[in-house]
């Protein structure tokens, strides 16, 4: 158990050895090796890095066959999955699963979730995520912030009123920054993409500090 566990873990942290991780995953299971929830959260961790979203989903209904009750280490590796996989469907899926489950969702569960609908254009469920987090009473951080900037990069007006936002909490000058550019870089492309038909100029980085 020991020497499958080690070898396991070493092939995770690899990074680009997800593939061996699983296989080495399977073999355990079929060896009747026992498995815990830190085993199958290692697991899909390497899902995540594979872009496996389906195995992914395989090990989380094996788990409710075992009995293995999912934690939120579990819900955020596999939310993660879901994002890199631009599969935000799943991943709302897993957010009411988790309801279901009685496993609260924290910051780390709707950064995913808003970054996942950026990555798949759904601006305003991206948006619509980022006010529940007020309602439900979980605190945003700054990469809350970057997600969901990037996932309202085509609504200029409500981005400026996010960015406005986020100036307000009290982060440092390196993030403030970050946001400006990203900001910036974000609309630039929006902007760009309808220049010929609206004839918008792409603002500057001066343009969104002054209403900071």
């Amino acid at each position: 158990m020991f020497s499958f566990d080690v070898k396991f873990r070493t092939a995770l942290e690899k990074g680009l050895q997800w593939e061996r991780a699983l296989n080495l995953f399977d073999e355990m299971k079929s060896k009747n090796m026992p498995v815990t929830v830190v085993s199958y959260g290692s697991a899909i961790s390497a899902c995540e890095k594979g872009l496996q979203y389906r195995q992914c989903l395989e090990y989380l209904d094996e788990m409710t066959e075992m009995g293995i009750k999912k934690n939120v280490i579990i819900f955020g590796a596999a939310m993660s999955c879901m994002e890199k996989s631009c599969r935000a469907d799943i991943g709302f899926q897993l957010m009411d699963r988790m309801k279901l489950e009685d496993v609260a969702p924290n910051v780390h569960i709707y950064n995913s979730a808003i970054s996942a609908c950026a990555r798949c254009n759904l601006w305003k469920k991206g948006y619509e995520l980022f006010e529940e987090m007020d309602q439900i009473r979980v605190a945003r951080d700054v990469v809350t912030y970057n997600a969901v900037l990037d996932a309202v990069s085509s609504e200029v007006e409500l981005g400026r009123k996010l960015f406005k936002e986020g100036t307000y909490h009290e982060w440092n000058m390196e993030h403030l920054l970050e946001w400006g550019i990203d900001l910036t870089c974000k609309f630039c492309l929006s902007f760009k993409t309808r220049r010929s038909r609206k004839g918008i100029l792409c603002p500057s980085l001066s343009t969104w500090n002054s209403v900071a």
